[in-house]
């Protein structure tokens, strides 16, 4: 028996902790800090009873993924738990029994109509969002998906609309604040999904090894703090067991044709690639997916060539918007140096091609000069997409909370995020309110470092 068939087997021979306070069942093998699914988010195992009686009864399910890689890498993660189980194909196809559909950089983030409705189409029974469905732009989503009779199970990790109307609300927000990535709480659905479906006590090995690296991926693009000891442990326990058994296929020929050797090593570089369908709608989250899923090299070559190919493009743009964009905040330092939120206006052709490149251009200006920043792409038709940043130097900001001026952002356009990053989109004539919402914010935080030397 190989390690890949022993159930007992430990990645890097971490030992069989019985775990406290929440911590996953002893002979789960994982390390101690890796808490257990009901522990994460209460509700999760009723929320995959309802999904696995659904694919029990051989009826479709329909599972809507964000754009980014924690949205992608939690659909990944759900198919894994699904795919020896479903009665038919797994896919984009609308006669799949488990059909996935992404967000799209045109239609925005949030759960999308058009998926709600094709899915109606095609006879879900039941509707799973992950990395999107809690908040308040998705409500009326959710809703159309009642009235077309699928029950609707939320999996996310943003902040949380009050009053969702989902039949299961999987979020660990409306418990406590944590640093779960929508990826981790889909690595513990996933747990469930799989011991419903075959009647165990255990996750299978897939779901037990390699499949905590996807987890741990997403956190980390999703910019989430990997010294918190859970976070650490799956990153740790999923980099011992893909060194043993190898990293996803397409994920190693992706790097592969991005001229590199070592997936972990590539990360930043592959997390930027991956994030692009939510950077600009010339790439598509469909085909990351596609690579997550690839058996081999072959089936990831044609969307891995489409992305990289957008990937080089969105170099060049994001090195001339922040090139820029950093002059123009260190000028504006030296002009008052008490200023507390510096903006950056990204105005070029470019910025309009690669709208979510905002984010990027924010978090370089503030780590720049360590202090919040917001950058605004006008998309060109009187509408702009904004984003902010800590920019936190050496952990120094990770006390502060950006979601504390959310309520005030949602009031003058769409808006959400993480505390150490906000963002949304609005009319190109109420950007400057956006702006001053963040700079009150700022001015309530008390002192900031002084901004480092240009």
């Amino acid at each position: 028996m190989g390690k890949g068939d022993d159930p007992n087997w430990s990645a890097g021979g971490v030992a069989l902790l019985a775990g406290a306070d929440g911590g996953c069942p002893a002979e789960w093998g994982l390390p101690e800090a890796v808490r257990a699914p009901e522990a994460t988010v209460p509700g999760v195992a009723a929320a995959a009873g309802a999904l696995a009686d659904a694919i029990r009864a051989g009826q479709t399910v329909a599972v809507f993924c964000d754009y980014d890689p924690d949205g992608t890498f939690s659909g990944e993660l759900i198919r894994h738990a699904l795919a020896p189980h479903a009665t038919t194909a797994i896919g984009t196809d609308q006669t799949a029994q488990v059909r996935f559909g992404y967000a799209r950089r045109d239609e925005g983030f949030g759960v999308s109509h058009r998926f709600v409705q094709e899915a109606a189409e095609a006879g879900a029974s039941a509707l799973l969002t992950v990395d999107c469905g809690s908040g308040a732009e998705d409500q009326q989503a959710i809703r159309l998906a009642h009235e077309l009779g699928m029950r609707v199970i939320v999996c996310d990790h943003h902040h949380p609309h009050p009053d969702s109307p989902a039949d299961h609300h999987l979020n660990p927000r409306l418990h406590q604040a944590g640093q779960e990535s929508a990826s981790v709480v889909a690595l513990k659905l996933a747990w469930e999904l799989d011991m419903n479906l075959a009647g165990a006590d255990t996750p299978s090995r897939r779901l037990l090894g390699p499949a905590l690296y996807l987890a741990a991926f997403g956190a980390r693009a999703d910019m989430m703090d990997m010294d918190d000891p859970e976070n650490a442990a799956l990153l740790a326990h999923g980099q011992d067991a893909v060194a043993q058994d190898g990293y996803p296929a397409g994920l190693e020929h992706l790097v592969s044709l991005m001229g590199k050797k070592d997936v972990e090593k590539a990360h930043k570089t592959l997390g930027g690639c991956l994030n692009l369908p939510k950077r600009t709608s010339l790439a598509d989250a469909a085909d990351v997916a596609a690579i997550l899923a690839a058996q081999d090299a072959s089936q990831a070559d044609d969307p891995a060539r489409r992305l990289i190919n957008t990937h080089q493009r969105s170099k060049e743009v994001l090195h001339e918007l922040t090139s820029t964009s950093v002059d123009r905040a260190r000028a504006d330092l030296e002009a008052d140096p008490t200023i507390r939120v510096l903006v950056s206006q990204l105005d070029s052709e470019g910025a309009r091609a690669f709208p979510g490149h905002a984010g990027m251009v924010a978090n370089r200006v503030a780590q720049d000069r360590d202090l919040p920043a917001v950058a605004i792409a006008d998309l060109g038709d009187g509408s702009v997409k904004w984003s902010a940043r800590l920019g936190f130097r050496g952990g120094s900001h990770q006390h502060r909370n950006m979601l504390d001026c959310l309520a005030e952002l949602q009031e003058i356009g769409s808006a959400g995020g993480h505390p150490a990053a906000v963002s949304g989109s609005c009319a190109a004539d109420q950007a400057d309110q956006i702006v001053a919402v963040l700079r009150r914010w700022a001015d309530r935080q008390g002192d900031w470092p002084t901004p480092r030397a240009a």
